[in-house]
């Protein structure tokens, strides 16, 4: 099995196994581990932020916040990179 451990590294690892069932088993261990680790990481860092300074608030003319046109009244546009018009699917 191949993977990506919480530093980034790839890992090739001997599942000692010849059942496929089992050896991606072993692989969804290896994977939860690793995003389990990147969770707390990113939660310190989020509680480091929290206890240094307050959270920006930038409100919007009509109070609700907004954060570079991106979030506004609680809902997140998730954009795909692409400007419209440019290009088409093939």
């Amino acid at each position: 099995m191949i993977y990506r451990d919480i530093e980034g590294r790839v890992i090739q690892e001997n599942t000692k196994t010849e059942d496929r069932d089992a050896a991606r088993r072993l692989l969804v261990v290896r994977a939860l581990e690793t995003m389990r680790a990147k969770v707390a990481a990113m939660e310190a860092i989020l509680n480091e932020a929290s206890s240094v300074e307050a959270p920006r608030q930038d409100s919007g003319s009509d109070g609700t916040r907004e954060r570079a046109g991106r979030v506004r009244s609680g809902r997140v546009l998730i954009t795909s990179g692409r400007k419209a018009g440019k290009g088409g699917s093939k």
